[in-house]
C-alpha cells in the first residue's frame, strides 16, 4: 500500500528519544506561536483558484503577514493592507 513520504519520516523519527522531543506538538507551538492558527486553517482549503503565482503568496506573504500580526509587528488592518500591496505585485510581474 502506497504511503505518503512523511508517514515513513515520522515513524523513523519516533523512535529516536531526541527527534520525539523536537516533535512534540506541545514543544513546537511553544516554540512557533502561529502554527497552531496555520494548521487550523488547512481544515477550510483554499478558497480561491490556484495561478502561478499561489506559490509566492501562501508560502510566503500570508505566513509574514500572520507572523507580523501575532508578534505585534503590525495592526490586523495594517498587515492586510501590506500583504495585499505584495500580492499585487507579485501578480503585476510578467
Amino acid at each position: 500500500m502506497w504511503e505518503p513520504r512523511h508517514g515513513t519520516l515520522g515513524r523513523r523519527a519516533s523512535q529516536n528519544p531526541f527527534c520525539q522531543k523536537l516533535l512534540s506538538t506541545d514543544l513546537r507551538l511553544e516554540q512557533i506561536r502561529f502554527l497552531e492558527v496555520g494548521t487550523e486553517m488547512l481544515q477550510y482549503g483554499v478558497g480561491f483558484p490556484i495561478v502561478p503565482e499561489s506559490t509566492e503568496i501562501l508560502n510566503l506573504i500570508v505566513p509574514t503577514m500572520i507572523h507580523n500580526v501575532l508578534t505585534d509587528t503590525m495592526t490586523i488592518d495594517e498587515a492586510v493592507v501590506d500583504a495585499e500591496a505584495k500580492i499585487q505585485e507579485v501578480m503585476d510581474r510578467e
